[in-house]
């Protein structure tokens, strides 16, 4: 019940700010059931099956993970594990904030033939990523992971974190290629 009370805000709100909108000038772009084109909806239906599919692996794919370990190493690992995982997941977030308007920015510049930029900003990305992750994250991992969950509370073998780190800098170093195909 209290649940349910917390998320009423956060409901009035998506009301409001569905229907106020098309209530004044914009009324003419109001969405209406007659407008839709029903004939699309086998497709969008099964591309949403599709990723919702690809979802659930992607759960079963990490869970799977934890009951690997609990399995062969004991809950603690587990707890150690998830640490390293979200630790370097966070860095990796942050990445993908960095790198997300290079891909704009470098179709621009694609189509305006201004490849030395991209080269360079590419050449500058990476950069960033080798410091981001291996100077601040891999050198501070004690401090960090101190700050984050307090001091003893966890005790995590640097091993693990260095695996960790591997792990996490494979995407970081193919992640602007992704957004950029042309090499």
């Amino acid at each position: 019940m209290l649940l349910g009370i917390g998320f009423m805000p956060f409901s009035i709100a998506g009301f409001v700010g569905a229907i106020f909108p098309f209530g004044g000038k914009y009324q003419k772009y109001r969405p209406r059931i007659d407008k839709i084109n029903f004939s699309y909806s086998k497709d969008l239906l099964n591309l949403g099956l599709f990723f919702f599919v690809i979802q659930i692996a992607f759960i079963i794919q990490y869970q799977t993970a934890n009951f690997i370990i609990a399995q062969n190493f004991g809950t603690e690992d587990v707890v150690s594990y998830n640490v390293v995982f979200k630790y370097f997941g966070l860095l990796e977030m942050i990445s993908i904030i960095f790198v997300a308007p290079f891909w704009s920015a470098s179709t621009e510049a694609f189509m305006k033939g201004d490849i030395p930029w991209i080269r360079s900003s590419i050449k500058h990305y990476n950069r960033l990523n080798v410091l981001l992750e291996g100077g601040v994250s891999l050198c501070y991992w004690q401090e960090g992971s101190e700050l984050w969950l307090g001091k003893g509370t966890v005790d995590i073998d640097f091993q693990l974190s260095l695996w960790g780190f591997h792990f996490s800098m494979s995407p970081f170093l193919v992640r602007v290629y992704r957004f950029f195909k042309w090499y």
